[in-house]
């Protein structure tokens, strides 16, 4: 540090030279000083720029770990690049295990999971690919595989980031409603019970197995709601469509025994009940069911 006639003070390099005589003699020494002060700026910065980069760093990947879901990269060719504990945990492997082996390679049908990722590149995009993981244990565990493409800052491709997220308690649930949907058809067509619903947001009417055959027509061809009611015998569609002017607007259920009018042309007795789905005071759904009496 070099101390100015005004007492400040500045870096600098400095640089001794032995000056010597034709005999080697040494004679003196000359002292060079060079202001250090910009270089000592540009040091200064360079460490803050890397202190940053490395608060960057640390920042992104705690993001990455904190994710629910398994997330990864690979190279465009499939290779797995890098992964979070997520995905450690979901296969029972290290990073280290699962840093530069085939994405492929992880999951019971590989061939599928490889065209996921030519799915990707071609697409950029691909949400809610499903695929199912095998553990090192054996066990295999339904995801939904969402993924990206991604860049470097000249544009080039640099490979494809995923997150595979655990849906094996929804495929199990849809499992289950699958098979009490099926339990209720077969009650319903044993009791003669047909069940039906409107969404009176979408107007769509939807019916049971047994409402199809108790009114005599071949699914899936239901008709809107307006022909349903046409359904019934003429003398009972005024009594019809109040019941159900009236469910729609104050949410009064009914409960009617009326005369249809079926597909084939027969006159048969039904007995039919229609309810309310009230959202805020307002009519979202009816639904009810049809017994053939």
């Amino acid at each position: 540090t070099y101390i100015r006639k005004d007492g400040s003070r500045f870096p600098a390099v400095v640089s001794v030279t032995a000056l010597r005589e034709a005999d080697k003699a040494i004679i003196g020494y000359l002292l060079i000083g060079t202001d250090n002060t910009a270089r000592k700026q540009i040091e200064t910065e360079e460490k803050l720029l890397a202190q940053r980069l490395r608060d960057q760093q640390f920042y992104t990947r705690s993001l990455i770990e904190a994710n629910l879901d398994a997330l990864m990269t690979t190279d465009p060719s499939g290779v797995i690049s890098d992964v979070n504990k997520q995905m450690e945990t979901l296969t029972g492997r290290t990073r280290a295990e699962l840093i530069g082996t085939p994405f492929k390679d992880f999951f019971t049908d590989p061939d599928r999971a490889e065209a996921g990722i030519e799915l990707v590149l071609s697409r950029k995009k691909v949400s809610d690919y499903e695929l199912t993981v095998r553990a090192v244990d054996g066990k295999e565990t339904a995801v939904s595989y969402n993924a990206t493409t991604f860049y470097d800052r000249r544009g080039g491709l640099q490979g494809v980031f995923a997150a595979a997220r655990d849906i094996t308690e929804r495929k199990q649930a849809a499992a289950t409603l699958a098979r009490t949907a099926e339990l209720l058809e077969v009650t319903g067509a044993l009791a003669k019970i047909g069940g039906w619903e409107v969404n009176l947001e979408t107007m769509k009417l939807s019916w049971t197995r047994e409402t199809f055959r108790i009114a005599e027509l071949e699914p899936p061809v239901e008709p809107p709601l307006e022909q349903g009611i046409n359904l019934f015998a003429p003398e009972a569609r005024p009594t019809m469509t109040a019941a159900i002017q009236a469910a729609i607007a104050t949410g009064t259920p009914y409960n009617l025994e009326l005369p249809l009018i079926t597909g084939k042309g027969c006159r048969r007795w039904v007995q039919t009940q229609g309810f309310a789905e009230m959202r805020n005071g307002k009519a979202v759904r009816l639904y009810g069911t049809f017994h053939d009496s």
